[in-house]
């Protein structure tokens, strides 16, 4: 067998984002805003090496070690020029000058994670009059809420037929009031909420990594992670042999774009 990091599958199995999705936030941002970019836990790369490519400067911000080391392997596969900072987004705001100035800043399903009140206060001073703040994240919650037989399976097997501790939750990060966070980035900008959909089958092997990149299930399970995988992978092909499982899920994307100087 061999063997994968956390980060390794991550990049490999999260859901890839929608093209439209890139061309609307170069298509929100202004012609002249393409200086500095910075992702907010920025993961693999799923959004900072597609947009990267626009921008004089790009920094990927994110705590796992890991997680920017897979964005270095690809970033010189693809001749794509990027800066990373390994730390909190919390500090990485906390280590900039005051008047460093950022175009966009982007935080892809990893907001929820993020203290936003300290963030918030961050973008004020820190994005351009006009820049952009994007959040993007599964509007239906992710693998977690699925409907579908095997992903009700799945949750089950994960939940009952595993030895995680009894603090495991599936739903994890910091929690938050959404309304009053709503409220807190009118205080930037005007707000604007789109949503994409996308449509997608996959194979056991494909839904078996999306779970495990998910909540930090791979560092929970430990040494069950082989026996996770063979007892995932049994229940789901006897559920449909012909290995194929379809999975739908919406993208919602929060632009907040700063007032003018004037008008703040």
């Amino acid at each position: 067998m061999v063997y994968q990091t956390a980060a390794q599958i991550y990049s490999d199995s999260r859901p890839k984002y929608p093209r439209d999705i890139f061309t609307k936030v170069m298509t929100e941002l202004r012609a002249d805003y393409r200086n500095i970019y910075v992702d907010l836990g920025c993961g693999t790369g799923e959004l900072l090496i597609p947009l990267s490519q626009y921008f004089d400067e790009s920094i990927g911000v994110d705590p796992e070690i890991e997680m920017l080391n897979q964005i270095n392997l690809k970033s010189i596969n693809q001749n794509t020029r990027i800066k990373t900072y390994h730390g909190l987004a919390e500090d990485y705001f906390a280590s900039i000058p005051k008047d460093f100035k950022i175009d966009l800043v982007t935080a892809g399903r990893s907001f929820h994670w993020m203290d936003h009140e300290v963030i918030i206060k961050h973008l004020k001073n820190h994005l351009k009059s006009e820049g952009l703040f994007i959040s993007v994240g599964e509007n239906d919650g992710g693998i977690w809420n699925r409907k579908a037989d095997w992903a009700q399976m799945m949750k089950d097997l994960i939940l009952n037929g595993f030895h995680l501790r009894k603090d495991f939750k599936p739903t994890n990060g910091i929690k938050i009031d959404l309304d009053r966070t709503r409220d807190k980035l009118k205080t930037i900008g005007e707000i604007q909420e789109v949503e994409f959909k996308a449509e997608l089958i996959w194979s056991s092997d494909q839904v078996i990594n999306l779970y495990l990149s998910s909540a930090g299930l791979f560092e929970w399970l430990g040494n069950e992670i082989d026996d996770f995988k063979l007892k995932s992978k049994e229940k789901l092909l006897s559920m449909n042999q012909q290995d194929k499982f379809f999975f739908d899920f919406s993208i919602g994307m929060t632009i907040v774009k700063k007032y003018k100087d004037s008008a703040v």
